[in-house]
């Protein structure tokens, strides 16, 4: 039918077919997280657990397990490195050195599956590493970032907190971080 269809109308089909909408890419991000004031471009690992997370983080950064995924209502908290060990195996060991450079407004992004995230800096603030606070679900959607503060040391943490301003909002966050000791007293 279609061959017979062509002989008698031609181009003229086929010019009818073209001017049809073509579907939207599929598109599907591999799940990293981008700064572009500092230059971070990392991978994010969400599936690793209060065993795995210091082997985890020579791939990238972390997810701290039981907090939201990105266009949760929630707490999406990632870890990162500021510096390791110098002899420590690994590309991500210093990815969040420069952290405390960012200010007020500043643009992060989390791409992950069909959605990007778009976060802006609300807040900065130096904790001890027994402050386990800034893992605690919160009634709307932010992304915290932590680090070992100073660099070199883990005496403190760096906490950088933003707030989600595009990208889908799905579900709450209905799980909560491990909060323990050894969270406290990981290197």
């Amino acid at each position: 039918w279609q061959r017979a269809s062509f002989a008698t109308n031609g181009p003229l089909l086929i010019q009818q077919r073209l001017e049809l909408p073509l579907p939207a890419p599929i598109v599907n991000y591999d799940p990293e997280i981008i700064i572009p004031k500092i230059g971070v471009r990392a991978p994010v690992i969400y599936d690793a657990d209060l065993e795995t997370i210091i082997e985890k983080l020579r791939s990238g950064v972390v997810r701290y397990e039981g907090t939201a995924d990105p266009g949760q209502v929630g707490n999406v908290v990632i870890f990162g490195h500021s510096s390791d060990l110098p002899w420590s195996t690994g590309q991500y060991k210093t990815i969040f050195a420069l952290l405390d450079k960012l200010t007020v407004g500043d643009e992060m992004i989390l791409p992950v599956g069909p959605n990007r995230y778009v976060y802006k800096v609300s807040q900065l603030k130096i904790v001890k590493s027994s402050d386990l606070t800034v893992l605690s679900r919160t009634p709307t959607p932010i992304l915290t970032l932590v680090t070992c503060y100073p660099i070199g040391t883990t005496l403190n943490r760096l906490v950088v907190i933003a707030n989600q301003t595009d990208g889908p909002i799905g579900s709450t966050q209905t799980t909560e971080p491990f909060l323990a000791e050894k969270l406290t007293t990981a290197r």
